[in-house]
């Protein structure tokens, strides 16, 4: 498998599973992921804006837990993108969705952890504060993004086996497949000459048989 082909599927599986594991993450019923504080006093404000993209509280992240149905969502995605992408992954191998699925399932598992994805999500959530006193406040605008969560988590699974893994399977599959192209045809040939050495047999007897009568 060449270089190129390693490095898109390495990207896209670790792409994949943070995108699986955020969407989870903020299909979680708390609503925020940072924590943001306005404090002011004595003054007058104009336009201040404390606005958050994401929907995502630290309360999610600490109860998140990488689950097997989570690992089959991200086993699912990954093949529906190395689909789109024309990548054969575990194809090569078993032949089945179904049987990709466990296995691609399996090494996310074993690589992905609840520990790991917490570890990262909770270390990229921010504390935001603004405390005002005695003074005029214009225009003044916060905003973060889930992205930031997102990306977090990416840099924490590229760092473990998942994409590696995944990528030498998918390289030793196609080597498997690809090792001799033409086995077929050392099988026929086989059969031939044992048919051959049947006929040759039965003509030498013949011929045995005709010279001793």
């Amino acid at each position: 498998m060449g270089g190129s082909q390693s490095t898109n599927i390495t990207t896209m599986v670790n792409q994949t599973a943070a995108q699986v594991i955020t969407q989870n993450m903020m299909n979680c019923s708390a609503s925020s992921a940072q924590t943001q504080t306005v404090n002011i006093t004595g003054s007058s404000i104009f336009g201040l804006s404390a606005t958050q993209t994401a929907s995502i509280s630290q309360s999610c992240v600490a109860n998140f837990q990488m689950t097997t149905d989570i690992a089959n969502q991200i086993a699912n995605q990954i093949q529906q993108q190395a689909t789109s992408q024309s990548i054969a992954l575990l194809d090569l191998v078993s032949g089945s969705k179904a049987s990709n699925t466990v296995a691609l399932s399996n090494m996310i598992s074993s690589n992905v952890t609840t520990q790991l994805v917490q570890n990262a999500a909770l270390s990229a959530i921010q504390t935001q504060s603004i405390n005002v006193s005695g003074s005029t406040v214009a225009d003044a605008t916060i905003s973060q993004s889930a992205t930031v969560i997102q990306s977090a988590i990416m840099g924490a699974i590229s760092n473990t086996n998942l994409a590696t893994t995944v990528a030498n399977n998918t390289s030793q599959s196609s080597s498997a497949t690809q090792t001799n192209p033409l086995a077929f045809l050392t099988d026929y040939l086989t059969y031939i000459m044992i048919f051959i050495g049947i006929i040759v047999l039965a003509i030498i007897g013949g011929l045995i048989y005709v010279l001793s009568s």
